[in-house]
């Protein structure tokens, strides 16, 4: 275990900060009491984390002198004495850089046994979960949620009194009995259409025996379930910019749709709300550009499936939309609930676990059709995650992020693999085959900003704090990186000698010896062709190109445009290409090119 906790304290150092999974304290003047008492709380109620006494962040995690046979004995007698139900924990001491450090992995609860909580605040007051590098108390919703989640919740099967089976779409129902009578002949072959929804928890009868559409009911196979639960929609919000502020014109969202209906519809309707507002892209898996979509839309539709389906349906959380949320750098989708059941973020596209908050929605959704296909909303074999994942990884793209916060659940995809022309031009004078998408975008933007820090990657890519480290750590044992500071205030750049802006008249040197990719000829690139043959319309300036095709922003138009100019294919108009006057035209030597590509 030495090892590991050296590692982990070197990850500390590359973050500058406590990380998710590692709560470091000096405790050189003895148990540091309360405070860790909420880390051991969070750590059970969130997942495995670690605790290290004998560890000063003050001072860069620094390893301090302290009495770690007393601090060990005192760490796992609160994990048994103090915190309710008493939490699970693997203490020991170990030796680091000469000094003794009290190491405690704290388990995570099972989801029948959270939450965890400090026994002299009492469940409501002294309940807490992980967040970034800091515990958060829950909030008394956030603690029901846990409690239900003891149990297999039934908010889907609650009765909608003031609807009537009328309410459901006739379309989608006679389809799904359809589906049902043709796969399980034995059971719905002969059952009527209010039969089948009795069976299969659509639909139920009342205290005066009318039949109702059960929630689950009406939100698969309702006309417009939004008529009792407005909120139980999909909204879907393009920002401009990646932290979410306005334009120098005022200018909030690119696009800002609410989506209702019944699922099915959701579904179709929000993924073709997404797909509007994606690009195509260059993405850079190794050493090769490839055009494609920001992010497969399979992987988008799987999303929004799976958010809408395990959702809390519970009286308190249907007030909460389902969002989704896309940024210039990131896709994010938002909604209400954390995970349920024996699932952990660990296991989420990695191994297939089925567990369904909403038993009967889920049940429901295996057998309704996605509008204009033959197939089913969802197949419910607990798949999708791992399948997603899997999507990602073949296009180069790095695992969703996920985040767990009990009341809310978010999955982030971050381009960290689709970088704009300009970056990928950077990245061209070394060999990033082995490096991993982080790492090609720390290095991005190391080149870029001159120094970058874990906050600011992590506000990039959306990466968690101990990843961020990593990657540092690894670009910092190839050569690359150097880090400035130590602690919080710490930061990371390039190392002299390895920018990617070379000396006039010199070539940048490769990282780790790497041999210098061959850039293709620029008439080879798709974006290329693209303003070539937009020239030949009429001369145009940068902006109006940008307005003419789809190649990301004006500053990749320009991106193109001066490699073209380089190879003598267009010419600006204007004596100084930056001039207002300045218009962008074929060359002779571009159209006759044209020529010879379409001839």
């Amino acid at each position: 275990m030495d090892e590991e906790i050296a590692a982990a304290i070197e990850l500390l150092r590359a973050a500058g900060t406590d990380t998710e999974g590692v709560e470091a304290k000096a405790a050189a003047g003895g148990f540091p009491g309360s405070a860790l008492l909420k880390s051991i709380s969070a750590f059970a109620n969130t997942g495995t984390g670690l605790i290290l006494l004998g560890v000063d962040e003050e001072s860069g995690f620094e390893v301090v002198d302290v009495d770690a046979s007393q601090l060990a004995s005192q760490l796992a007698q609160v994990c048994r004495e103090s915190i309710e139900p008493p939490a699970s924990a693997a203490v020991e001491i170990v030796e680091v850089e000469g000094k003794q450090v009290v190491a405690a992995r704290i388990f995570e609860l099972p989801a029948d046994q959270k939450p965890a909580y400090v026994k002299n605040r009492g469940m409501n007051r002294g309940s807490y979960v992980r967040v970034h590098d800091s515990d958060r108390q829950l909030t008394t919703y956030e603690v029901s949620i846990l409690l239900a989640n003891r149990t297999q919740p039934r908010y889907d099967a609650e009765l909608v009194l003031e609807a009537t089976l009328d309410d459901l779409d006739g379309a989608l129902v006679d389809a799904f009995v359809a589906r049902l009578r043709a796969n399980k002949p034995s059971t719905f072959r002969d059952a009527t259409a209010q039969e089948t929804l009795l069976l299969v928890g659509g639909a139920d009868r009342d205290d005066g025996g009318a039949l109702r559409p059960t929630l689950a009911g009406l939100l698969a196979l309702g006309r417009y379930p939004q008529r009792w639960h407005p909120q139980l929609n999909v909204a879907v919000v393009a920002y401009p910019t990646p932290n979410n502020e306005p334009l120098a014109d005022g200018t909030r969202f690119l696009d800002n749709v609410a989506i209702d209906g019944p699922i099915p519809r959701m579904v179709v309707d929000a993924v073709a709300a997404v797909q509007r507002n994606l690009s195509r892209r260059s993405r850079v898996p190794s050493l090769f550009r490839e055009d494609e979509w920001d992010f497969p839309i399979e992987v988008i539709r799987e999303l929004i499936v799976n958010a809408l389906m395990h959702r809390d349906l519970s009286p308190g959380a249907r007030g909460a939309q389902v969002r989704i949320e896309i940024y210039p750098d990131r896709l994010e989708v938002h909604n209400a609930g954390g995970l349920f059941g024996p699932v952990s973020v660990r296991d989420l596209g990695v191994r297939t676990i089925t567990s369904s908050r909403n038993a009967r929605l889920s049940k429901l959704l295996e057998d309704t059709l996605l509008p204009g296909t033959d197939g089913p909303v969802a197949e419910n074999r607990g798949s999708g995650f791992v399948t997603l994942t899997r999507r990602l990884e073949a296009v180069g793209m790095g695992r969703p992020v996920v985040t767990d916060e009990v009341a809310t659940f978010t999955v982030r995809l971050s381009s960290t693999s689709l970088l704009d022309d300009v970056a990928l031009d950077d990245l061209e004078r070394f060999n990033t085959s082995g490096w991993s998408d982080l790492q090609r975008l720390v290095v991005a933007l190391a080149a870029r900003e001159e120094h970058v820090s874990n906050e600011r990657v992590r506000e990039v890519s959306g990466a968690q704090a101990s990843d961020v480290g990593a990657a540092f750590v690894g670009l910092r044992q190839l050569g690359v990186l150097e880090r400035m500071g130590q602690g919080r205030g710490s930061s990371w750049r390039l190392v002299p000698g390895a920018s990617v802006q070379p000396a006039q008249g010199t070539e940048a040197p490769p990282f780790a010896g790497a041999p210098r990719a061959r850039r293709a000829p620029t008439s080879e690139a798709p974006q290329a062709r693209v303003l070539l043959h937009s020239l030949t319309e009429s001369p145009a300036s940068a902006a109006e190109l940008h307005h003419r095709v789809e190649i990301g922003t004006k500053r990749n138009v320009l991106y193109w445009l001066h490699r073209l100019e380089d190879e003598g294919l267009v010419a600006p108009t204007a004596a100084k290409r930056n001039s207002p006057a300045n218009r962008w035209r074929l060359t002779d030597a571009g159209a006759a090119l044209l020529e010879d590509i379409e001839g």
